[in-house]
Formats: C-alpha cells, structure tokens, sequence
C-alpha cells in the first residue's frame, strides 16, 4: 500500500505499471493517506488526507488505464502525461482504508478497501453493504498456527490482541470490542489462530462476512517459522476443503 501523500501519481502509476509488466494478473496495487504521526515526521502531511488520497488515486487509475491526463487539483498537478509503457494487464487497485471515510471514498470511486488487522466480522459484513456484492474486499488479520496445540496458539496471541482493544485508530473496526477487556472473543473475532482446523474455520467466517480474500499477519518476530508451517499445513487443507 503506497501512501498518497508522499506519492507522484506519475510517479505511482510507473512503478506499479513496471511490476504489473513483471508479473500480469499477480499484482494488486494499493493506495492509502499514509499513517498521520509518520507523515507529521516527514513533514508530508497534507490539508486534507482524504481529497489527497482521492486525487492520486483518481490520477494513478486514469495512468494505469493507458489515459493521458491532465489535472490541476489540490494535491495532483500533472499536465498532459502519460505511460509510455502502460500495463497490458491493469492491477487490481483497492485503497488502504480503515474507517468509515476511507470506505465512504471506496464507494465514491467504486474500488474495494485493503482493511488493515483488527477487522472484525461485523464490521467486514457492515462494509460489504455498504460497497455492495461486485467490491473486492481484502482483509489482513493476526494469525498464529499452532498444529499441535490450538489453545497454545490463541493464548500466544492475546497479548497481540490485548494491545489492539484499547488502540483508538481501530476504534471503527472493533466496534464494540473496543477498549473492551474480553481478549478472549477478541482473539476468536480478531484473528485466525489455533490449530489447522480452527484456522480454516476463521478464514471461512471472515469469507462469510464479505472478505475475498485474506492475508494472514503472524506474530510479529515468528513469521520464518508461521510462514512455512501456513504454507505446508493450512493452505493445502484451504484447498482440499475449497
């Protein structure tokens, strides 16, 4: 997910047309405001996160489509430019959006959301009505796979997810799990943890509330060791269960 406000829409559109020529129909293209307090350090944050995001992403989409654009906006000024190599397959493009601005603009401009962790299933189910059936939805949720031991792998988790109840920029997505102290349900809700069966099962829950598709987040500092055993254990049951 690139952030708009440190972005060229030019710029953008070159480089995700460059992996796209590397790998057609593989790459999915993400665009978001940028994390507020990061740009406040690079001293990149704009007047308005949302109009920024809007116009590169509005800029970066009419680019990749084989348009020649010109614009003068508040954040994109371009002024007759256009790819000399557009993709021969356009990415999907989808925003990096949480809350219900950042959804908002999904409907606005007819593009599904990337949800960071911490997305509950209502609140997935909530979004999909309101993008409606035809909207890509991809959802990024806590994982941690523990073959053996599907409680060891929950209770490993809950310190993870103890710190993300009480985190004011998920309010939106926690619902009424925010600053709760049920990290119990939160872990059930909020991740995908436990042994392969539990797993598959919270995958399948997060499909049924809108998701299409899912990126599984381990544990900070285990990923050499999650990543394998999803890869080997997980993914083939996913299959064979499709």
């Amino acid at each position: 997910i690139a952030p708009a406000a440190v972005r060229n829409a030019m710029y953008l559109a070159m480089e995700f047309a460059s992996v796209s020529r590397m790998f057609p129909g593989r790459f999915h293209a993400g665009i978001g405001h940028g994390v507020p307090g990061w740009l406040d350090q690079v001293g990149q944050r704009p007047a308005s996160l949302m109009t920024c995001l809007a116009e590169v992403t509005e800029s970066t989409r009419a680019l990749l489509d084989g348009q020649r654009v010109t614009r003068a906006g508040r954040h994109v000024n371009l002024s007759d430019v256009a790819l000399t190599h557009p993709p021969k397959t356009v990415p999907r493009l989808s925003l990096g959006v949480r809350g219900p601005k950042g959804i908002e603009l999904c409907n606005q401009l007819g593009l599904g959301p990337i949800l960071a962790e911490g997305s509950a299933p209502d609140y997935i189910a909530a979004t999909r009505r309101i993008l409606g059936p035809e909207a890509h939805i991809t959802v990024f949720v806590w994982a941690h796979l523990v073959p053996e031991d599907a409680e060891l792998a929950r209770e490993e988790l809950r310190p993870t997810i103890r710190r993300a109840l009480g985190d004011p920029d998920l309010a939106a997505q926690l619902g009424d799990l925010f600053e709760s102290d049920d990290d119990r349900r939160g872990v059930s809700e909020l991740s995908v943890a436990g042994d392969v069966g539990s797993c598959v099962e919270a995958i399948r829950r997060l499909a049924r509330s809108g998701a299409n598709a899912v990126v599984l987040q381990p544990i900070r500092g285990r990923e050499e060791e999650q990543i394998p055993l999803i890869g080997a254990l997980l993914v083939p049951a996913l299959t064979h269960n499709a």
